[in-house]
């Protein structure tokens, strides 16, 4: 049963029908649109008899080529911050992990030498714990800039308090590299952070949008003459081949936003918290 439910998640079809979200339904209903507008322009000029009129192929063809380079260019820069983002999660994930385990030492220690203080690290613990957690919430549901004021505020406040916590502990070896680790926690906090609050150039985007605009605007008026009304479902696949890329870039530029083609990023986050408490239980 577990493999034929695979099979079928595999399945372009079947993400279509159970995950509307994946197949991007505002590129849809757009490209519906873009072929109702081609087909009215279409019969408008066959009445008015300007279907002799046509822009030459070569313009499309060139500017087709410059806009699929502009595409590229928007596409791996959408997609690096979704990798990037991708990759600090995970490396988050192994300091916390090299964290997890000296605590477990040192827990161990506290046993051996019969101190039965296996507690010492539950301030420690929790400090972590609340780190990720606000990190989590601001990723997935802070905006504003005064989001991004507290939140840097509180991740400082709670390092802090990690800090003063490892001074209790007193375990040089494993507290200097617990240290390390901290600092790095505070670091990709940062760059996560980064991430979600540098948009893409305003410009370049315009740009971009107003390139494949006038494109496509065009493009009916360079078929009709060879294609009448025919032209239209050509349009249509041309938009939303295209304007699929750029929907699709604006979709992942933003990798914290929970929408299907974003990161996981509440599971990633909980699944880190999930291994941290269980390994110092």
């Amino acid at each position: 049963m577990q493999k034929i439910k695979r099979t079928l998640e595999q399945n372009p079809i079947y993400l279509i029908l159970s995950q509307p979200g994946v197949y991007l339904r505002t590129l849809l209903l757009k490209t519906i649109v873009i072929g109702i507008f081609t087909l009215i322009t279409g019969i408008i000029v066959k009445l008015l008899h300007y279907d002799s009129y046509t822009i030459p192929a070569t313009m499309h063809s060139l500017m087709g080529i410059v806009i699929g380079l502009l595409l590229v260019f928007r596409t791996n820069t959408a997609y690096d911050r979704w990798w990037d983002g991708r990759k600090i999660i995970s490396n988050l994930s192994t300091h916390i992990g090299l964290i997890s385990a000296r605590m477990g030492v040192i827990e161990y220690s506290q046993r051996t030498i019969r101190l039965y203080d296996i507690n010492v690290t539950d301030g420690l613990r929790e400090a972590i714990n609340e780190f990720l957690t606000t990190l989590n919430q601001y990723l997935t549901e802070g905006n504003d800039n005064e989001a991004c004021l507290a939140f840097h505020l509180s991740q400082k406040n709670t390092i802090e308090k990690a800090f003063i916590e490892l001074e209790h502990i007193g375990n040089q070896e494993h507290t200097a590299a617990i240290s390390a680790s901290l600092n790095k926690l505070l670091e990709y906090s940062n760059s996560l952070e980064r991430i979600k609050n540098t948009p893409i150039p305003l410009s370049y985007v315009l740009h971009i949008k107003m390139s494949i605009f006038i494109y496509l605007i065009t493009l009916p008026f360079g078929m009709f003459h060879d294609l009448g009304l025919w032209a239209t479902p050509l349009v249509m696949l041309v938009y939303y081949i295209i304007a699929g890329v750029e929907i699709i870039s604006n979709e992942i530029e933003n990798p914290f936003a929970n929408d299907p083609n974003d990161l996981p990023t509440s599971e990633l986050f909980a699944t880190i918290q999930e291994t941290f408490n269980n390994n110092n239980k």
